[in-house]
């Protein structure tokens, strides 16, 4: 017997793409089956459309709009949201999905400095894909999860962190719940499996 599941429109996590290659697209793929919203930096473009997915919204400097549409051509519909040239290219995507309502995304980005601009998208739940690892971001400064032995965690920014069940590399001991608690905010990072 198969279970369905039923998801309203633009109630699946939104997918922004700033880095192509922050996990494998095999890993993507699995971010894809829900037919999500697809939003990519320009840059990406190229390496997305080579995975031969529908893109509908690009992200892009005023210059590039023309281009990009003629390259995209058989993709259309296709948005264009212009970023000004000192304008942060995540803040304008998270404009865009807060103003269209969406409540969660999913997004692919290329460096740990990126999360401090992501820690901003209050509104919304956020997964964050980087160097092959879902982080999330724990305002609540406690993370709890099972966990099986040998699973490592990253955490970011460094913060003083008490622990349960994890060794003082954040590698969990053995089968069971693991615990990290900080004064502050911080990230958790768990290798994608």
């Amino acid at each position: 017997m198969s279970s369905h599941h039923f998801v309203k429109e633009d109630q699946e996590p939104a997918l922004l793409i700033i880095h192509p290659t922050a996990m494998s697209f095999e890993k993507i793929q699995e971010l894809l089956e829900w037919s999500p919203t697809v939003i990519v930096n320009a840059e990406a473009v190229a390496t997305v459309q080579g995975w031969g997915i529908k893109i509908d919204l690009v992200l892009c400097l005023e210059g590039q709009q023309e281009e990009l549409a003629m390259s995209l051509a058989d993709q259309v519909p296709v948005r264009f949201i212009t970023v000004a040239e000192k304008m942060n290219t995540l803040s304008v995507g998270y404009d865009f999905l807060r103003i269209s309502n969406y409540k969660a995304v999913n997004v692919l980005v290329e460096g740990l400095a990126e999360l401090e601009v992501i820690q901003r998208f209050t509104s919304m739940d956020v997964e964050v894909f980087l160097d092959q690892k879902r982080w999330v971001y724990i305002e609540s400064g406690r993370f709890e999860k099972w966990l099986p032995r040998g699973n490592r965690l990253s955490v970011y920014p460094i913060v003083q962190t008490t622990s349960i069940n994890l060794d003082q590399h954040l590698t969990s001991i053995q089968d069971g719940k693991v615990k990290l608690e900080s004064g502050s905010p911080f990230w958790v990072g768990e290798e994608l499996t």
